[in-house]
């Protein structure tokens, strides 16, 4: 992969955290993250701590958000939907 390059990716199973690391000395901005369910939820890991998001209205529908939300192999994209695979985008900028 190189700076520029498209970033994304759909899971395969539900009901468990999901993870997008990028290697070492990578660094990627997520500019969409969705899935389906009554408990969306996407945002950072560090390998200890989860800070995220609810993305969804506790209704079963498709969610998603548009964000800038900028991942490395320290801080990284974390992801979990309970309806169908969660999903994201991005762009590597470095």
């Amino acid at each position: 992969m190189a700076v520029g390059d498209t970033v994304n990716g759909i899971f395969t199973t539900i009901n468990v955290y999901h993870y997008f690391q990028p290697a070492a000395g990578v660094e990627v901005c997520i500019t969409f993250m969705g899935g389906k369910g009554t408990a969306m939820q996407g945002g950072l890991y560090d390998g200890v701590t989860i800070g995220q998001t609810l993305l969804s209205d506790s209704a079963d529908f498709s969610e998603g958000m548009n964000t800038k939300l900028f991942i490395t192999n320290t801080n990284y994209l974390n992801l979990y939907a309970n309806g169908d695979p969660p999903f994201y985008s991005g762009i590597q900028i470095k």
